[in-house]
Formats: C-alpha cells, structure tokens, sequence
C-alpha cells in the first residue's frame, strides 16, 4: 500500500489547512502555537526533510505490503545533534501511520528508557497490550493473559541471556507476538517507535531486533523506528544483532541534520505573513543567518518575532539591535551556556575552541571536509592546552564521545571515519567569544598557546589523498570568525 504520510504535512509552502489553523490560532489569542516549543507539535512548515519523508513513506509502504515468507526486518534509524527534528518525524510515522491504515497497523511508543534491560522492555510492551486482549494479572514476575481462543498464564519463557538464572520473566519475543496478535487468531502489522533510543541498553536493544526479525521470518511485519543522537550509533554497534546496520546500513540510517539560511527564512516567513505579521523579507533572510541551520533555532526565530510583533504593533523587527533580536539572543545564550556547563566541568573547553578553529578553516575553501585525524587533533591540543584552573577529566577518546553525545559533533554518514560535522557551528563561535573576552581571565591565558598550536591540527591544503568534494549534506552557514 502506497501512502503520503506527509500529505497533511506542510514541507514546501503552508497550504489551505495550515493557513486557517495559524489564522485561528491568531484570532483565539493563541499566536504563541504557530512556533510551538519543544517536539510534542511539528513545526508549522516543516522544510528541508524532502529525502527523510522520503524513506519514512517507504517504511510504511514496506510495512504494509501484503506479508511474504521470511522477511527481512524494516527498520530505520533517525540520527542527529540534538533540536534538528528527529523527534517530530518520529511523532509524523507514529501517529500518521495509524491514521491513514485505521486498523491495519498496531503502534507501540517507548523511550530509550524502556529498554534498560530485556525483562524491563518485555514488561513495557506486554503493558501496552492493544484493545482485543484482556491482562487478567499483571505482577512484576508474573503475567495471565486471556485472549479469543487462546489463554496463556504464568508466563515464564526465560529471556536466555537477558534474565538472572533461574529467573521468571516473559521474554521480549513472547510480548511482541502478544501485542501484535487481534481478537480471532489474527495478527496486524507492528511498528515500534523508539525515541531517545541512545540511552537504550544493547542487550534489550538486542532483544528487540532479534524479536522482530524472527516474526518477519514467520510473516509478521513488524518494523523498528530508532532515533536519537549520534551515539545510538555506537548503542547499535555493541549489540548482538549487529547484523541490523551492516546488512543494509544505507537503507536503515537516516541522517537528519541543519538546514540552509535559506530554508530558515522559509520557515519563518509563510507563518508570519499568514498570522498578519509585517516584516521586511531581505532583513528576515539576513537574521536566518542568526540560526546557522539550526532548527531549534529557526523555531525560536519564529518564536521571538512572534512576541515581538505581538506585544506590539504587529510588526517584526530583524535589525541587529532590535527586540526579536534580543529575544532570540536570549533563548540561544541558555543554548549555550548548557553546552558550555556540560564541557566545562570535565575542561573541555579548549577543545571545543580547537573543534571551532577547525570548523572554521573547512569553512574558508571548497571542499574541506573535516576527518578523523582533524577532530582527534583539535581534541588532543585542547587536551594539552586547558583553562588555567581546570585539569581535563577525559581522554582523548573520551573527549571525542562526549562532544559526540551533546550532538555538538556528528558524522552525517554514519561513519566513523567522517565526514565530520559540528552539530551546533554557533556555538563555538561562542566558546571563541569567552576565550577572546579578556573578562574571562582564566579561559583568555590559555588562548595564545592554543592558536599557535593550529598548525598542527588545520591542514594548509587538502592534501592529494584527501576528497575534495563537498558532501551533498553538509551545510554552507560561512564562516564564524570573531
């Protein structure tokens, strides 16, 4: 079955439906819900996802496709640094899907926190049971079942590697074959939507995988929707079913990245012409250089020119020293000083300022795409160059996980290797801002030992054994130099 779960969705411009909600939301008072915080509501244009609704309709399309012997396991992996919208596409497949196969598909929604053990995400699953079974008893080692022509009672299949010995506890497997299971002896189609799958734990992760590729194999559909930040990544790759990634890694991962200055000013601009908003369209281009691609941010743009205009003359004003400014500024600073709490107590700093002065030379020519040894570089100078008063608390090899777990640095492929990216470039304009400020004594010592130790971590040139060619991915935002 072939379907558009992005059909009621605005991806290019807002159509007929969007502009009545956003004119109603204005005329009840409720101008604050065109940019509506947070990922429990899609944003009201959501652009620059084109190849990822892509995929996502292609999950659904596989998902409900007459059953065939022995399927392979659907599944996707939505990764990316944090506030890019991993969260809204994965509400998108969970709650369209449903919609437009009305009792065709049965979904289940967990956190990476249900999955910190095998027995924990079997107890999760058995509990959200669908309408058509009955639990008759539910304790924490035992579980009766009834169903249409079929009555289980004190559960006790051991998960084989995933329980103490000698435990009773209902294994992943048997939940999943009960929740996919309807009133009759039927089965319909499961799609599990994991969030926050990063902080999963890789055997109940395992569990799972194992799970579904057996009842696909005994026609079954079921698929796995994953997403997180990078390291779900790294989760995946310690699991026993690393079979998941490395028989169709293309197919299965789905990076989700920033946007171009372009599309953040696309963002922002239908929504506030349909509110009633006046706005001069060349000032608005230039403040979406203010999100460098960031999402998140474009959401906050959205948000403050909002306010603005609202608790005022209906008019948004994007100078540089006027109030969506300032209101923009605000909401990007805790961004910041978030990130920089998050480092700064293990002395990472400076090498989040050698990340910065790395990014920034990929940013002065075509084609310079930052690798592995680059970032182990940068990190390790910053490693050897500290603030005065702090001593680093983490390796090298640490380091690097840490700043990949804040989604401060990612590889939009996947790889290892790299390419390289930072999640969040205005951010280390940031750190370069504290480490230049002479107020902030302790960070300025340091600062002349770190710009003359970048000759060891910027390349002059890229060298002829390097690419040279942009990935199609990667985001031209300019250069940040202070």
């Amino acid at each position: 079955m072939g379907m558009d779960l992005f059909a009621n969705i605005a991806t290019t411009s807002l159509g007929g439906p969007h502009r009545e909600a956003i004119v109603a939301a204005v005329r009840d008072g409720d101008w604050r819900l065109v940019f509506p915080s947070g990922s429990s509501s899609p944003p009201p244009l959501l652009v620059g996802r084109t190849e990822q609704a892509a995929r996502i309709n292609s999950l659904a399309a596989e998902l409900t496709r007459p059953p065939e012997a022995a399927r392979s396991i659907h599944g996707v992996v939505l990764f990316g640094p944090r506030g890019v919208g991993k969260t809204a596409l994965l509400n998108i497949l969970a709650n369209e899907l449903p919609r437009m196969a009305p009792g065709l598909v049965q979904t289940i929604r967990l956190s990476g926190s249900n999955l910190s053990s095998a027995e924990d995400l079997a107890w999760e699953i058995l509990r959200r049971t669908p309408e058509g079974t009955e639990k008759v008893k539910t304790t924490r080692r035992r579980i009766g079942i009834k169903m249409a022509n079929l009555s289980v009672t004190t559960t006790t299949s051991p998960d084989r590697r995933g329980s103490a010995p000698g435990s009773a506890a209902p294994s992943v497997l048997f939940a999943l074959d009960r929740f996919g299971s309807l009133e009759g002896g039927g089965r319909a189609p499961v799609l599990i939507c994991v969030d926050e799958a990063h902080v999963s734990h890789p055997m109940a992760l395992t569990r799972l995988l194992e799970a579904a590729q057996t009842l696909n194999g005994a026609s079954c559909p079921v698929a796995v929707a994953l997403a997180g930040t990078p390291d779900v990544l790294d989760v995946l790759r310690l699991t026993e079913a690393t079979w998941f990634l490395d028989r169709a890694q293309d197919e299965r991962l789905l990076p989700v990245g920033n946007l171009t200055d372009g599309q953040c000013a696309l963002a922002v601009a239908d929504p506030l012409a349909t509110a009633g908003v006046a706005f001069e369209r060349d000032r608005l281009r230039e403040a979406a250089g203010w999100c460098r691609g960031s999402p998140y941010f474009t959401q906050a743009l959205g948000s403050a020119a909002m306010a603005a205009a609202f608790e005022g003359s209906r008019r948004a004003d994007f100078s540089a020293d006027g109030p969506v400014r300032a209101a923009f500024l605000d909401v990007a600073q805790r961004r910041y000083s978030e990130a920089w709490t998050n480092i700064d107590r293990v002395g990472l700093t400076g090498c989040a300022r050698q990340l910065g002065a790395l990014w920034r030379w990929s940013r002065s020519g075509e084609g310079r795409l930052i690798h592995e040894e680059d970032v182990e570089a940068a990190v390790l100078s910053g490693l050897n160059h500290p603030p005065t008063h702090k001593s680093p608390t983490l390796s090298g090899e640490e380091a690097g996980v840490h700043f990949r777990h804040l989604g401060l640095l990612w590889s939009p492929s996947g790889n290892r290797a790299g390419p390289w990216e930072l999640g969040l470039p205005s951010f280390f304009a940031y750190v370069e801002s504290v480490y230049q400020s002479r107020a902030n004594r302790r960070y300025h010592e340091t600062l002349d030992a770190l710009v003359a130790d970048e000759a060891s971590i910027v390349p002059p040139d890229p060298s002829p054994g390097r690419k040279t060619t942009v990935a199609p991915d990667s985001i031209q935002t300019g250069s940040d130099r202070t």
